[in-house]
């Protein structure tokens, strides 16, 4: 029985023995593998890298200049024409979707030196303004009649095109010689008066009036 035993004993031994010697012989080829796998990759990556180079080089100098170019604009911050166009067509497309405003409100500032005329919508919000000295007039000559009557003109004009602007109440302020002229300029337009309104405020016995001439 004994002797049995040592027999069953050493078979095992041999048999585990045997078993190592596979596993050893599996790992030794799965390394094997791994690094002719590897030495291909790398010899694909070098390939690539030179047939690049070459491409590259047998590339006429106009291409490269473009692409260096648009290289040269990314980096910059300018962006390329197919990416402009696109903006573009957003914007338009925002365009399209501004609103509209077909009656407003106007106030026209006359003072002795200057006349300015804003046009906003019915709750107050501005949309155009204008003065004598936006449509070309300069020194004394934006006091003039004639002058309020073209600014008065200019920011009719601009209100209609962007707001189709139709009808307009006017609300008038000061002394100055544009106040009705540049009611007149906003007529001529082509803008409806609904309503005209003086606002320059009158004083009622409020501050001391300055020292009469001596004769």
């Amino acid at each position: 029985m004994a002797e049995l035993n040592k027999k069953k004993s050493k078979k095992k031994e041999t048999e585990v023995k045997a078993k190592a010697k596979t596993e050893t012989k599996a790992k030794a080829k799965t390394k094997t593998k791994a690094k002719a796998e590897s030495k291909v990759k790398a010899k694909t990556k070098t390939e690539s890298k030179v047939k690049v180079k070459a491409e590259t080089k047998a590339k006429p100098k106009k291409e490269a200049k473009s692409e260096s170019k648009a290289k040269s604009k990314t980096k910059s911050g300018k962006k390329p024409k197919s990416e402009a166009k696109e903006k573009s067509e957003t914007k338009t497309k925002k365009q399209a979707g501004k609103k509209v405003v077909q009656s407003g409100l106007a106030f026209i500032q006359a003072s002795f030196n200057n006349t300015i005329i804003s046009l906003t919508d019915r709750d107050g919000n501005a949309l155009e303004q204008g003065s004598p000295g936006r449509v070309g007039f300069k020194g004394s000559k934006r006091s003039t009649a004639f002058a309020a009557t073209n600014a008065a003109m200019d920011v009719a004009r601009r209100a209609m095109k962007k707001y189709q602007l139709k009808e307009v109440k006017v609300y008038i302020k000061g002394p100055g010689s544009g106040r009705n002229a540049a009611v007149k300029g906003l007529d001529s337009a082509g803008l409806k008066i609904t309503q005209l309104a003086d606002r320059t405020p009158i004083p009622h016995n409020g501050c001391r009036s300055r020292k009469p001439p001596r004769n």
